[in-house]
């Protein structure tokens, strides 16, 4: 028979044992990320909330046991990614699908699950993903244009952003290296023998930030060559969502109407389709008078009646990377956000060949 002592104790054990980190979050109306974040003294948490979670832990006697004082390991990495990207990558789109293959091979071959999440499907009534606020997932590699949600996901796990361009204080970026994209194409085009290069792209604000990007390293190539720069090749020219046949054409007649003619064209592989219509439509034969090099080697890029050159992303290497900065800022959180671009390749087919004499 136990003695009061001793039932006092077996008491008082039990009630410390009650005493939740799900109860201090509720008592105070925040998350229990938040809670465990105070208690794993992380960054990201206010002083006045850490003051205020300490206060009330003490005060209701918490205690941890030894097994919950360890950090714990990594098991499952989520691959977030937007309901249109989603959609398209149930639908087997190639290029997307790429992007899930790499991420999925990164995560498993360094001894974790991938788990892909839909971030509007997963959003709670509190903004947040239900798979990091319910710790399905320890860390998160997104393809997201949300730099609030990133941002807010970031408070909670480590989280790299995947091909995406959103310089923000405690968030890792992998990326393509754009201008190592362009110098490459340009340089194999100069190096044929062209001296008049086009660049079909969207313009500001429709742009995006790889055709900016590319778009700036094209100009300053140009410059640095002495390439020939007439205004036919500098005016902007903008459209929207399944616009560019109409822009591919009143591009092809603009620069085909000046004084000096271009001999290539650099664009998107999904721009191709269009400018082939519209050079086709001016009589242009391609490659012999107007060689092409496209950008993301698309399935369909191998496809067309000119197989066409174009540049391959390494999205292996930005997995790879990705996984890299998530163990990284798992043991260094409070390192500023970090970018690190990697390069891809050049796949040479048949769209681009010297200029006509």
């Amino acid at each position: 028979m136990c003695s009061f002592a001793e039932v006092s104790n077996l008491a008082t054990h039990s009630r410390l044992k009650r005493i939740s980190m799900d109860s201090i979050a509720q008592e105070l109306g925040i998350s229990i990320a938040t809670v465990s974040r105070v208690l794993n003294e992380k960054p990201g948490i206010s002083e006045g909330v850490r003051t205020q979670v300490s206060t009330l832990l003490k005060k209701r006697g918490y205690q941890r046991s030894k097994a919950k004082t360890h950090k714990s390991k990594l098991h499952s990495v989520a691959f977030v990614v937007s309901d249109d990207l989603l959609e398209m990558i149930n639908k087997g789109n190639d290029y997307y699908g790429r992007h899930l293959v790499a991420v999925q091979r990164a995560t498993s071959r360094a001894g974790f699950y991938p788990v892909l999440v839909g971030h509007n499907q997963d959003m709670n009534a509190n903004g947040m993903l239900r798979c990091v606020a319910e710790k399905r997932v320890q860390a998160v590699i997104g393809e997201i244009w949300l730099p609030d949600l990133a941002e807010q996901i970031a408070q909670e796990v480590p989280v790299v952003l995947f091909n995406r361009s959103i310089a923000l204080e405690h968030v890792d970026m992998v990326t393509t290296d754009i201008q190592s994209a362009a110098q490459v194409s340009l340089e194999y085009l100069y190096d044929l023998g062209h001296r008049c290069i086009a660049n079909f792209r969207n313009s500001e604000p429709y742009c995006s930030w790889e055709e900016s990007y590319f778009w700036q390293q094209y100009f300053s190539f140009a410059k640095a060559k002495n390439l020939l720069l007439p205004p036919s090749l500098l005016e902007p020219i903008n459209f929207g969502v399944n616009g560019d046949l109409q822009a591919a054409r009143a591009f092809v007649h603009r620069v085909l109407a000046g004084k000096v003619r271009p001999t290539a064209i650099v664009s998107y592989d999904n721009y191709m389709p269009s400018l082939i219509t519209a050079l086709h439509e001016h009589g242009v034969k391609i490659p012999e008078e107007m060689s092409l090099i496209g950008f993301n080697d698309l399935k369909e890029a191998a496809e067309l009646p000119v197989p066409l050159t174009t540049y391959r992303q390494n999205f292996d290497a930005l997995a790879q990377e990705a996984m890299r900065l998530i163990l990284d800022r798992t043991a260094h959180p409070s390192f500023p956000g970090r970018r690190v671009r990697i390069p891809g390749k050049l796949i040479k087919r048949k769209s681009a060949v010297p200029p006509p004499v």
